[in-house]
């Protein structure tokens, strides 16, 4: 387990590594008790869509009000249907305002059927 101090040093490197360290890195510090949305945040546009994925996330666990807009946005533009599917479930967990008229804009326009199904089913839950 990481200290916050040890977060410093991970959050520095992030840059610097590969891939699949940046990922661990997002995995190791959404398991330090300690908000580092901040940071999330200016990694959210990573080219490597399971970063995406891990990033929102880490972000529903320290700040839900930033997971919401962040999984609003990406959902509503990530170019990876996997990321979508994923701020799907985020926005169907917090259930932000107005998140119905995202997810039947959302069923209308995907191009995903992964997704258009998981919409359809939330819906049919509601």
């Amino acid at each position: 387990m990481c200290s916050v101090s040890d977060a410093d040093k991970l959050q520095s490197s992030y840059s610097q590594v590969d891939e699949n360290v940046k990922l661990a890195i997002v995995e190791a510090l959404g398991k330090i008790d300690a908000d580092f949305s901040e940071f999330y945040i200016s990694i959210l546009d990573d080219e490597n869509e399971d970063i995406r994925k891990e990033v929102l996330s880490a972000l529903l666990h320290d700040n839900k009000e930033l997971a919401s807009e962040a999984a609003a946005n990406l959902f509503k533009g990530d170019r990876s249907w996997l990321v979508r599917y994923k701020a799907l479930e985020i926005l169907s967990t917090i259930k932000p305002e107005g998140y119905k008229d995202l997810l039947r804009e959302g069923l209308e326009t995907d191009d995903s059927k992964y997704v258009k199904e998981k919409i359809q089913s939330i819906l049919d839950a509601i």
